[in-house]
């Protein structure tokens, strides 16, 4: 997962906040010692709220004085009230999610497959369910994934779906599915050795070399469904 993916809703802010009043210092030709001193407090301070490392300080006041700035961008009241707002939207945003899932888990018991989409770097996320067809007819564990973005153009396109049988081993110039930043994503496998896996994206070629005790087995691709639009 990317670091910017880890970070809190409120580290986030208070970055924006402290992005801003470096912004101004900078903009007025001031060091952060020399801000410092006329808010009367360190340099550390200064640095600390900079970076967004302090959620809370004192020395807030003094230097939007010092700055010349308004108080709007720092009001803990605001900030804390949005945050409020942004945890409520992420638990009902969860729980749409596991209502649709459960939805779909009840749909795979009539001879459906799952359908996934790549998420958000965190695993792959259950979109819907897919009939149950030939090749993966009597598959275990087969499933479907959506290419997002057009990097394996033309092998396959954005919006197509990879039906994928994770029993059988990779194939010389077949497609497979790999994860790559958390995310799984579709790739042509052109070859291994003991200790990688190689594969390949199109558009534009762009060769990667992945470890195999990082990435135990890759999963083929056996058929598409195209676009209907």
């Amino acid at each position: 997962m990317a670091d910017e993916d880890r970070k809190s809703v409120a580290q986030r802010l208070r970055e924006g906040n402290g992005a801003e009043i470096r912004r101004v210092r900078e903009e007025r030709g001031m060091s952060q010692a020399d801000l410092a001193k006329l808010a009367e407090t360190s340099q550390q301070t200064v640095d600390r709220i900079e970076r967004g490392v302090v959620e809370h300080s004192r020395a807030y006041p003094r230097i939007l004085k010092a700055l010349e700035i308004t108080k709007e961008g720092f009001d803990l009241d605001r900030i804390k009230t949005t945050v409020a707002k942004m945890k409520m939207e992420s638990r009902e945003s969860y729980k749409r999610f596991m209502e649709e899932g459960k939805a779909v888990s009840g749909l795979m018991e009539g001879g459906r497959i799952p359908l996934y989409a790549p998420g958000d770097g965190s695993g792959p996320r259950l979109i819907n369910a897919i009939p149950r067809a030939y090749p993966v007819e009597f598959t275990e564990g087969a499933y479907g994934l959506v290419m997002f973005g057009t990097e394996m153009e033309p092998a396959i396109r954005n919006g197509e779906i990879a039906i994928v049988n994770p029993n059988l081993p990779p194939l010389w110039q077949s497609e497979v599915v790999v994860t790559i930043n958390g995310k799984p994503t579709i790739r042509t496998f052109i070859g291994e050795t003991d200790t990688h896996w190689s594969v390949q994206q199109w558009n534009p070629p762009k060769k990667a070399d992945l470890k195999k005790d990082e990435h135990e087995h890759i999963e083929l691709v056996v058929a598409k469904i195209g676009r209907t639009v």
